[in-house]
């Protein structure tokens, strides 16, 4: 959540829309209580931003006061195919940077597209070598 506030906060405009690409479901059934308690932990950093809390993340009460956050969540079904449905509905609802998809399958067709785009993606699980960008 810190590396997606910093780059807020260098833009130039101060309403900030994030898409939260979650794992809700797998072949069409829940996942379970784990998964739920993922996206609060995104839903409450986002929060926190709004609300400059630096109860948890101490560097989240120090952003200025013209910087505004909105996010929706939208679920990958754990596969490619809805995780790129996930990610198009993000974009038609103006996100402008995308926090996920868990599931290295899932989050590497979304960073090729992200990668024409040019929008910018976090996958915060996914451990797939090819996601990497340390080296450029």
């Amino acid at each position: 959540m810190i590396v997606q506030i910093s780059l807020f906060v260098a833009c130039a405009s101060s309403e900030h829309v994030i898409g939260l690409l979650h794992r809700w479901t797998s072949a069409g059934a829940e996942l379970g209580d784990s998964w739920k308690h993922v996206r609060c932990a995104a839903e409450l950093a986002v929060r926190h931003a709004q609300q400059r809390n630096g109860s948890v993340v101490p560097a989240l009460a120090n952003i200025p006061d013209v910087h505004r956050f909105t996010s929706f969540n939208y679920d990958t079904g754990s596969v490619p195919k809805t995780g790129l449905k996930a990610r198009r509905q993000a974009l038609k609802n103006n996100a402008q940077i995308l926090i996920g998809a868990a599931r290295s399958a899932v989050s590497l067709p979304l960073a090729l597209v992200g990668a024409v785009d040019e929008t910018p993606q976090i996958s915060y699980w996914s451990s797939a070598p090819e996601l990497s960008n340390k080296g450029e």
